[in-house]
């Protein structure tokens, strides 16, 4: 059931169409299609290639960080302290250090 305001509508949309379009209308037409296929922007889009470097390198930092935060073979850190000989020692020369690799639990004992 129609409404009186569909059927002006209607009445009105038959005059415009009814004429005759211009001889230049198929021309123009594909002439806009061969436009946009020149045009045509990329299949990825420049954000999506920008979000996926910012992964990569994010991805990178992430496996440099934890690999430099890697826990020493063995369990205990290694540190190196000096180990100066008393002068009552013999053979002491004096306060030369020498450095010698000394484990956590070890440094801990010889501090006490």
């Amino acid at each position: 059931m129609p409404s009186d305001l569909d059927s002006a509508i209607e009445t009105v949309a038959r005059e415009m169409t009814d004429a005759e379009p211009s001889g230049d209308l198929r021309a123009r037409v594909l002439e806009g299609i061969e436009q946009t296929r020149r045009h045509r922007p990329p299949a990825v889009p420049r954000w999506a290639w920008t979000a996926a470097t910012a992964m990569v390198v994010l991805a990178v930092a992430t496996a440099v960080w934890v690999s430099r935060q890697a826990p020493v073979p063995g369990g205990a850190r290694t540190t190196v302290a000096e180990q100066r000989p008393a002068a009552s020692e013999p053979g002491a020369r004096g306060p030369a250090a020498q450095p010698t690799g000394v484990s956590a639990a070890t440094a801990s004992r010889q501090a006490r």
